[in-house]
């Protein structure tokens, strides 16, 4: 969808490839992403949103939170950058306690959503969860998130901005809304979630879109 939010152009995406739909087909991902880059043309602000599981008491269902720490290792890694580069996914996020964190925290309270930055975050490749031992072991590594996209991006972001000067990077914003915290969640109280935040989460959106300083931070 291409047009214009608060008078700001915006390129929006209608859905999303998550990993495991392509699984041993990357290049699945890279069709979906690329018209998307392309149609942000000198656009340098990439929001990405994200149904999570939280871990732990103080990531609770409805919580927005904003991971600078990323676990994908595990995870096949099939881009590489123009010069044959493996990409690191990781750098595409905010800076761990950086300003650019502190901005959207603060403008998450503002519309009323609870947000929780500097989160570390996990990627799984499908929607499969192991309940209870999964928990258990996550929290041990201090993972407060669990999600199946992202990852994908990011890989795709850090192949983009290897062939920009820094000037011109993409930022990424993440933004993830956790759906569930629990041993065995369900779809239904996900897209619950979805829809309580709903409005709130179209607030904190439109002030990032008109907000012209956070491609500085």
């Amino acid at each position: 969808l291409i047009g214009t939010w608060d008078d700001v152009p915006v390129v929006v995406s209608d859905g999303r490839v998550h990993l495991y739909q392509a699984h041993n087909h990357p290049i699945m991902l890279r069709r979906w992403m690329a018209p998307l880059l392309a149609f942000m043309g000198t656009g340098r602000l990439l929001v990405i949103t994200q149904g999570v599981g939280g871990i732990g008491s103080n990531i609770a269902v409805g919580k927005i939170a904003i991971p600078t720490r990323l676990i994908a290792g595990h995870l096949p890694a099939p881009y590489l950058s123009p010069t044959n580069e493996f990409v690191t996914p990781e750098d595409e996020l905010p800076a761990h306690e950086g300003p650019l964190v502190q901005k959207i925290t603060g403008v998450a309270r503002e519309v009323g959503l609870d947000c929780l930055g500097n989160v570390r975050t996990i990627m799984v490749e499908g929607p499969h969860f192991g309940g209870r031992g999964d928990r258990e072991d996550y929290a041990e590594r201090h993972i407060q998130t669990v999600g199946m996209s992202l990852v994908g991006e990011l890989d795709l972001l850090a192949v983009e901005n290897k062939e920009r000067a820094e000037e011109q990077r993409i930022r990424a914003i993440p933004l993830q809304l956790v759906g569930n915290n629990n041993d065995s969640p369900t779809f239904d109280e996900v897209e619950e979630a979805g829809k309580d935040a709903a409005v709130k989460l179209v607030a904190l959106l439109s002030a990032i879109v008109t907000d012209r300083t956070l491609t500085k931070l």
